[in-house]
């Protein structure tokens, strides 16, 4: 927000911008894997275009408009939709006397990791300053998700149609 110029309410419009997109970005990442009969493509796909929407949000200069702004965060927040695919896949590869456990693993998983990266995130831009390597950090994060996913093999198999 102080690094791009905006004010809290166009601070907190584009961040309302986002949330509402992350609703249809589950149902739309959701539905192409559905109906592709396929988990890995479009949680490859979905996770590289988040990637690529949260450099551009970093990389957009300040003085670029609220709409502009808006509209990336928003495409951030459709493709970042491919979360959702992390709980059908484990139903699909675990036999189900564990696939309890597996979704409450995942849950535990992600619950655990942003607790430890927000107060990071925040150390980071106090030690240095500014919000670069605290950014730099999140985009690495998201490009390792489809990077760790490339060696997975596609859970979709043997479901009924």
């Amino acid at each position: 927000m102080d690094t791009k110029g905006f004010t809290y309410i166009q601070a907190g419009q584009i961040n309302s911008v986002g949330t509402l997109s992350a609703i249809i970005g589950c149902i739309i990442v959701a539905a192409i894997s559905d109906r592709m009969r396929k988990r890995k493509t479009p949680l490859l796909f979905f996770a590289f275009a988040t990637f690529a929407a949260n450099a551009l949000l970093i990389l957009l200069p300040a003085g670029t408009s609220i709409v502009v702004f808006s509209a990336v965060n928003a495409v951030m927040y459709i493709t970042v939709g491919y979360w959702v695919l992390f709980f059908s896949m484990v139903p699909e590869v675990l036999p189900p006397e564990l696939s309890g456990i597996g979704l409450g693993t995942i849950n535990a998983v992600c619950t655990l990791g942003i607790s430890v990266l927000s107060p990071i995130y925040g150390g980071l831009v106090d030690i240095t300053g500014g919000y670069m390597a605290s950014n730099l950090l999140m985009l690495l994060g998201a490009l390792l998700v489809p990077v760790l996913m490339l060696r997975v093999k596609d859970p979709y198999g043997g479901l009924e149609k």
